[in-house]
This record gives structure tokens, C-alpha cells and sequence, in this order.
């Protein structure tokens, strides 16, 4: 990763210069989750990465196949297909920009006078997770102050360790804190204080938005219920695994039952947001907001209310 971040910069740079010299129109760089960089070029002149003669990459670095170019010209660079790649910043290093941009100059500042170690696997079932919690836990005992994210977004364990539980009391995750943040910027939320009484008349009729709250418990429930399985045959020697949800091993490699595996267990209670729903009406007397679609929970319980990620 060290080695395309570099790259990149180095790029950005040079592209950056093809900009005053008016060379090229722009330039979007994104390294991908895969380690791939795909880099897109509007320019009107050139269409091969050889005819910019860029000083501070060497050819070797540009036949690398994890680089994909891709040149537009103005036309092309404003279609749909491809206008939103030029809407922000030219460059984008995924998740690992994205916790740094919710950093402010102070803690920026603060956060280069400190060690940052990252943990990371190609595969599961390695020790990442227990590493982590147990090194996290040396330096806290120890008197250092730790501050510790899991990324691992399909399979998170970081909180078994720490007797912390999810299902006792809801709690917001990396996602939601991500959200939160677009959420906050957008509406600055900076301009109300403690204590402000929000009213419905912050939003309008025809507004979308995103509707987060707790799901109805449901008990333990099979994988019929929880996760739209099919029955296995009603006859035909099939007489006690109708709603079974059959074989869940591996070969002898890798032997073992994958993270993540859709299985019977407990279903509902969890944080739930369902996205894009339209406000349809609103009684601003009474603070009632009326919106069409279902909505995550059970008659009477709290909802967060917030402008739409991805319609407006």
C-alpha cells in the first residue's frame, strides 16, 4: 500500500503540472480497496500516458498492471458516466482518506505526534483481531492512552473482547459515524447548541431521507426466517431437516466453517436505516412528519431523521 501511495503522489504532482502547462483539462486518481489505481485524464490532445512525458515515473511504474488509464476528452468527461469522478478532490485513497478527512487541523496535528498501527490480513482466522486486542490492552495497562477502529466490516470481532455487547444496548459503528459526519457537514451542525429544541420544519415536504432506528426483536429465529432460505424437501426420505439449513463445512481445506456464514440465531434488535424515503406531508403545528415507506422499530419507538445520502 506504502509503495501505491507514494506513486500516486509522485503522479498527482506531475499531473498537476500538465494542468498549468494546459496540457491535459484534470485528473481523478483512485487507489481501489483491491489495490488497484485507476487513473482518468481529460485532455483534448493527448490519449496515450507516453506522451505526457512524466519525469518522475519510470516506464516499469506505468506497464505496472495494477494501473488502469483511462483518457476522456472534455465532451466525454461531461457525461453522466463519468462528470461525478471531477465533482470533489482529484484524488481519493478510499477508507484510509476518508478517516483522515474526518480529523480537524487540531487533531491532525495532534495525530502525527503519535504511533498509529494497523493490523491487517489477506485472510481470516489468522489472529488479526486477538493481536490487536491484546496489544491494545498491554499499552492501556501500561499507561498509554489507545484508541483503537475495527475495519472489518463483514465480520467485526474486535468488540468479543472487550465484554461489551451489542444486543444489550445498541451502539453506532464506524459506518454510522461515517454518516453521521456527511450528515453534520451538510447542515452544519455547529450552528445549534445543548439543549436546542428541533422542530419538524427543518425538513420539506418532498424531501428524501435516511430513517435510522432499533428493529423489533424477534427472538432466535432459523434460517428460513432470518435469512429467506428455502425448505429442503417435504418427502422423499426427508423427515426431520425440512427448515434446516443443510451442510455448513468446508473440505479438508481450509476446514473450517468461513466468518460470516448465514446461520440460525437471534434476529431483530439492531440498528437499521432504511435510505431515500419521501416526506410526503408535515403538520408543522403539531411536529408531525409524515413519510411514505416502512420505517425500522415498533409503534412508539425513537427514530433519527436525517437528509438522504443518495437522493435530494
Amino acid at each position: 500500500m506504502l509503495k501505491s501511495i507514494s506513486f500516486i503522489k509522485r503522479l498527482e504532482l506531475e499531473l498537476l503540472e500538465k494542468i498549468r502547462l494546459k496540457i491535459i483539462n484534470n485528473f481523478y486518481i483512485e487507489l481501489r480497496i483491491n489495490q488497484k489505481v485507476e487513473i482518468y485524464i481529460v485532455s483534448d490532445e493527448v490519449d496515450l500516458i507516453s506522451d505526457l512525458n512524466l519525469l518522475s515515473i519510470e516506464t516499469e511504474e506505468v506497464g505496472n498492471k495494477n494501473l488502469i488509464f483511462t483518457f476522456l476528452t472534455s465532451r466525454q468527461a461531461e457525461d453522466e458516466e463519468y462528470s461525478y469522478l471531477f465533482e470533489s478532490e482529484r484524488v481519493s485513497f478510499g477508507l484510509r482518506r476518508s478517516l483522515s478527512a474526518l480529523l480537524d487541523e487540531n487533531v491532525r496535528e495532534a495525530k502525527e505526534k503519535h504511533n498509529v498501527m494497523t493490523f491487517f490480513s489477506y485472510k481470516g482466522g489468522v489472529g488479526r483481531t486477538t493481536s490487536l486486542a491484546l496489544s491494545a490492552t498491554y499499552l492501556a495497562r501500561t499507561g498509554k492512552n489507545v484508541f483503537v477502529i475495527d475495519c472489518d466490516f463483514e465480520a467485526p470481532g474486535l468488540i468479543n473482547f472487550f465484554n461489551s455487547s451489542q444486543t444489550a444496548k445498541q451502539k453506532s459503528g464506524l459506518v454510522e459515524y461515517l454518516n453521521d459526519q456527511l450528515f453534520t457537514k451538510a447542515d452544519d451542525i455547529e450552528n445549534y447548541e445543548i439543549g436546542a429544541h428541533l422542530t419538524a420544519d427543518m425538513f420539506e415536504v418532498g424531501q428524501y431521507v435516511d430513517v435510522t432506528g432499533t428493529s423489533k426483536g424477534k427472538g432466535y429465529a432459523g434460517v428460513i426466517k432470518r435469512h429467506n432460505f428455502s425448505m429442503q424437501d417435504a418427502t422423499h426420505g426427508n423427515s426431520l431437516a425440512h427448515r434446516a439449513h443443510g451442510s455448513i463445512g468446508q473440505c479438508q481445506t481450509p476446514g473450517r466453517v468461513w466468518k460470516g456464514k448465514k446461520m440460525s440465531g437471534h434476529m431483530g434488535n439492531v440498528q437499521k436505516t432504511v435510505q431515500s424515503l419521501k416526506i410526503v406531508d408535515m403538520d408543522v403545528a403539531n411536529n408531525v412528519i409524515y413519510i411514505k415507506g416502512a420505517v425500522p422499530g415498533f409503534n412508539g419507538s425513537e427514530l433519527k431523521i436525517k437528509p438522504s445520502n443518495k437522493k435530494s
